[in-house]
């Protein structure tokens, strides 16, 4: 199954991540791209995770650089935020309805985490990564709707 193939990927970049942080903090030098990874899992939510890394992309250069500072505008940080973005949507994608309809209240009720104009659907499709498949776009939006309606 594919998604179990995302979670595993995403427990090994988060431990690998980790791992690269605390060899980080031993010499004493940053590394943008686990500063980055750090960042963005601040948010608890793979919801937020989602709607903030889709929030970098730039339609007119495509890549992730949409109000990134300097040190994170590299070719080795835009290609980790499609990664990242690609794998936290198929893990959000390999959770029950359940789980899914949790976390995006997780995410609805941090405060300034959301645009109040926007409904759950319209910031989820708007959080899409660009490469995904038209299948797991339907199953994503489907499952938008129906979480949207519950809230």
């Amino acid at each position: 199954m594919p998604f179990a193939n995302s979670i595993v990927f995403t427990r090994v970049l988060n431990l690998y991540c980790h791992l690269r942080h605390l060899a980080t903090i031993m010499v004493g030098h940053s590394n943008p791209v686990v500063e980055l990874y750090e960042l963005v899992l601040q948010n608890p939510s793979l919801f937020g995770r989602l709607i903030y890394i889709a929030g970098l992309w730039n339609p007119e250069t495509s890549r992730y650089d949409r109000g990134l500072p300097d040190r994170f505008r590299s070719p080795e940080t835009d290609k980790a935020l499609a990664r990242w973005h690609q794998s936290f949507f198929l893990d959000w994608l390999s959770q029950s309805l359940a789980e899914k309809e949790r976390d995006v209240a997780l995410y609805w009720r941090s405060p300034g985490s959301r645009d109040q104009a926007k409904t759950v659907r319209e910031m989820g499709e708007a959080a899409i990564p660009p490469l995904v498949r038209s299948e797991e776009r339907k199953f994503f939006v489907q499952d938008l709707t129906f979480i949207q309606a519950m809230l």
